[in-house]
């Protein structure tokens, strides 16, 4: 495998994972890496301390999650990277220990590892852990970046404790954390307030000031996000969650980087991290038969894995012409080509809609499958007469 300049720090407590390109002959490519911006949107880089534009323009990246443990068959890990290259994704990131993989460089010792096990679940030990670590990448590899590792939520106290409590908030260059809602969260935790953990407000006003104020003002990954069809769990509805989620985390502010897992569903006969969700989180099934949602993040991918993306809520006007709006949610995205992409949905009512975005010449429907349909009766700024059934998202693409 080629080497690559990420290594991630991560795990129960902690331990290395690395972000991997699949080999060179899956050629998966870049799309949209050269694409010019807009020029229409600002850079929250730009932009001054605490105030976000309403239109703005943020980097974006997209992963794909599978985890191989040591020895399992290289042919049929190939055939998985031909699968995420069919899906669109260009980077993997998978989990293994660092001395399986080179055991002669360096000749380093890394047999203190052993003691994460350990360590599980105590802030001390793994900031312990954290600093040590990162000290001797950076020394041995400088230029390295390294992931923080143990959130499997947006968990402020294990940010506090890492930047505040034990000086860590140089030790590490990415804030990472989990995201299964609807799989592996109450019923009152979903994607919509996924990031604020159903308190209003939570994400921007303390985790996020947390990282500004108090770490090294870190970008932010979601770096493993899922949705399990395991028993009762219908692959549209997992299909559905995709356009959801993509959107929802997308149009953060502070979120760049999108990590998906995983491509497929785990072999019924294989042990599992955890409980029975575990072997239903793929994209395809274990025989790597695509489900429903394998399509639906092919097209999300197409349209907005293109490196940049200006989030242009703000300039997208909502109308209800019918009927009562009980929990709409609703996205703008400019691409760097200047087509723009919509996302819209009620959780819970059935209105109907007028949608009004920037101007454009040709709207198109795109269905869950990927399928397009020309939008009849488009006239170059508004969509009319969008009915909403409750829970289903409509993606709309203007150009």
């Amino acid at each position: 495998m080629k080497r690559l300049k990420w290594l991630v720090v991560a795990g129960i407590v902690f331990s290395f994972t690395a972000c991997h390109r699949p080999p060179d002959d899956t050629n998966l490519g870049c799309p949209g890496c050269n694409a010019a911006k807009t020029g229409t949107a600002t850079s929250l880089s730009a932009a001054r301390p605490g105030h976000t534009p309403a239109v703005y323009l943020k980097p974006v990246s997209f992963g794909v999650l599978q985890d191989y443990p040591k020895g399992e068959n290289l042919g049929e890990v190939l055939k998985d990277f031909r699968v995420m290259k069919e899906l669109g994704v260009t980077t993997w990131r998978g989990s293994f220990s660092w001395i399986d993989y080179e055991p002669e460089r360096g000749d380093f010792d890394f047999a203190w590892l052993r003691s994460f096990v350990e360590l599980a679940g105590r802030a001390a030990g793994y900031n312990e852990l954290l600093g040590t670590a990162s000290a001797l990448v950076k020394d041995n590899a400088p230029g390295t970046r390294v992931l923080m590792g143990g959130m499997v939520y947006p968990d402020e106290r294990w940010v506090e404790a890492a930047c505040i409590t034990y000086g860590n908030a140089g030790s590490f260059d990415v804030l990472p954390f989990h995201a299964y809602p609807e799989t592996w969260t109450p019923p009152e935790i979903t994607v919509e307030n996924y990031l604020d953990q159903g308190r209003p407000g939570f994400f921007h006003r303390q985790l996020v000031a947390l990282v500004e104020e108090k770490c090294a003002q870190q970008p932010l990954w979601i770096n493993e996000m899922g949705f399990a069809t395991s028993p009762g769990k219908t692959e549209l509805e997992q299909a559905n969650w995709w356009a959801r989620v993509m959107s929802t985390f997308l149009s953060d502010p502070r979120v760049q980087h999108l990590g998906i897992y995983q491509v497929r569903d785990r072999e019924p006969s294989a042990k599992v991290t955890g409980v029975n969700e575990n072997y239903y989180l793929g994209l395809a099934r274990h025989d790597r038969s695509q489900k429903l949602a394998f399509k639906t993040v092919k097209l999300l991918l197409g349209l907005l894995n293109v490196a940049e993306l200006a989030v242009a809520d703000a300039q997208l006007a909502v109308e209800v012409t019918r009927g009562k709006a009980g929990e709409l949610h609703h996205h703008l995205f400019v691409r760097p080509d200047g087509r723009q992409v919509l996302f819209v949905w009620d959780k819970k009512g059935s209105p109907t809609l007028r949608l009004r975005a920037r101007q454009a010449t040709n709207a198109v429907e795109y269905a869950l499958d990927g399928t397009p349909a020309p939008v009849k009766g488009f006239d170059g700024r508004s969509l009319a007469g969008v009915r909403l059934a409750p829970g289903m998202v409509r993606i709309f693409e203007l150009e």
